[in-house]
């Protein structure tokens, strides 16, 4: 007997080991997607543990969303990033097109300068050569008069220190031819007085013709050797900025590259996004429907009045079933009865107009549809649902921190619809928790298990 207890205790062990181990998948690889993607789509007849983990491939490819949003968001961050540096070195490029432009004006304007300095240089030469002839010239007449004065000189000195004009003088026969020779010998003096001074005079000249002539070519050539240095600086720095503009032109390019990379990125990142949401509805629909179609025929005994109805709603609501009484979970005697329909899902109206895709596995497609099905609102497209907020606020929706009826909760990557308020207490109805339809007592804060801090009420009329 004592035997058969143990085994039995360790047969009851063992059940129940399996039994709570079951929701457990953390042996779960979810990597394999395609393999996940066809055990839990495209059918009814999951069992209870392909169930649980499909649950939890749920939860994975959310995550993985909110991952993506995350890389999303550092994407678009990068692209400010480098739509900023693009527009920095589009006005260098423009700056330096600039400076270009102007440099080449200024070598225009020294190059033209440099030919009129040749050409004065060329004209100079050739008023030198004229200048040089008629300085020939000069000397030559210089020599002439040297050669006039040096004869005159020799002549005066013919008999050594007598005077052959005093000689003239004293050999007149009478005073009137004294006279007349003394008038003649003074003309001689006069003309070897002026050939001496026409002799200084052509000397001066000459020299200051040499001096003159000297200094316009010295200036000519200093000045066109400084055009020829200007231009060439001009044309350094010219060339360095062409450098510095393939440069700035070369980096704008790889920014380009990087700015196209990113947009690559970022597609295949709302991509993957809308192709794992569009899963999650169909995987949320397998589970549905594998649970619609596990359902046994209800037992025809007249059920005890004392058992509370079994709410439909948590046969696809997978919550946490013992909450502690008096819980954020517990239910307040003002609570409404949820109604959904057999398969777990509130029956809706014309959902055509829904911006939102997934069905029920999607909170902003059960939040909008909620909101049209309840109050005849079809609300805009206010994108990911924690930017359902701010959205709402720019297109002049009244919002608030207090919950209201018929109002829309938006919390951290979550949005409901306020059915109810109690105290701190507020009913909603939403999709996507755990994958589908659910309605449920929450705190006005945040939502429990998860955390989700609660952001502000829409307010609709």
């Amino acid at each position: 007997m004592a035997d058969f207890c143990r085994k039995a205790a360790a047969l009851m062990i063992a059940v129940m080991m399996t039994v709570f181990c079951l929701p457990v998948h953390a042996e779960d690889d979810f990597s394999d997607t395609s393999y996940w993607n066809t055990l839990c789509t495209n059918t009814n007849t999951l069992s209870e543990e392909q169930q649980a983990s499909c649950t939890a491939y749920m939860s994975y490819m959310a995550e993985s969303n909110a991952a993506l949003k995350e890389q999303i968001a550092a994407i678009d961050a990068r692209k400010d990033e480098i739509n900023a540096n693009i527009a920095s070195y589009a006005e260098n490029i423009g700056d330096y097109d600039s400076q270009i432009s102007g440099l080449n004006g200024m070598i225009e304007d020294l190059s033209m300068q440099i030919n009129g300095a040749g050409a004065r240089v060329e004209d100079v030469r050739l008023q030198i050569e004229e200048n040089k002839k008629a300085i020939t010239a000069k000397e030559d007449e210089i020599e002439n008069l040297k050669d006039l004065v040096s004869d005159r000189i020799e002549r005066q000195q013919e008999t050594m220190r007598t005077n052959v004009f005093v000689d003239i003088l004293m050999g007149a026969g009478s005073l009137s031819e004294f006279i007349r020779i003394a008038e003649g010998l003074s003309e001689i003096y006069k003309s070897d007085a002026r050939a001496l001074q026409d002799l200084n005079a052509a000397v001066d000249e000459l020299t200051v013709m040499r001096t003159a002539l000297e200094e316009t070519e010295t200036e000519l050539t200093e000045a066109q050797q400084n055009l020829e240095n200007g231009k060439a600086l001009l044309d350094a720095r010219q060339a360095e900025l062409l450098a510095s503009k393939y440069e700035a032109e070369m980096i704008r390019t790889s920014y380009e590259e990087q700015l196209a990379d990113a947009d690559s990125e970022l597609n295949k990142a709302k991509e993957t996004i809308t192709g794992n949401e569009e899963k999650i509805g169909e995987v949320s629909q397998s589970i549905s429907d594998s649970v619609e179609n596990m359902k046994t025929p209800e037992p025809t005994a007249t059920p005890q009045t004392t058992a509370e109805p079994e709410k439909t709603a948590d046969a696809a609501d997978p919550q946490p079933s013992a909450a502690p009484e008096n819980s954020p979970e517990s239910t307040p005697e003002a609570a409404p009865e949820p109604t959904p329909e057999d398969d777990g899902n509130p029956s809706s109206g014309d959902s055509s107009g829904n911006p939102f895709y997934g069905g029920w596995s999607n909170c902003t497609w059960g939040a909008w549809q909620l909101v049209h099905d309840t109050l005849g609102i079809s609300l805009p497209d206010l994108g990911y649902s924690t930017d359902w907020l701010a959205n709402a606020q720019a297109l002049g929706y009244a919002t608030g921190s207090e919950p209201a009826v018929n109002a829309v909760a938006v919390y951290i990557n979550h949005v409901a619809f306020v059915a109810a308020v109690d105290g701190d207490q507020v009913y909603i109805k939403e999709g996507n928790y755990l994958g589908s339809y659910a309605e449920r007592w929450v705190p006005k804060t945040e939502l429990p298990y998860t955390g989700q801090t609660c952001l502000g009420y829409i307010y609709l009329p």
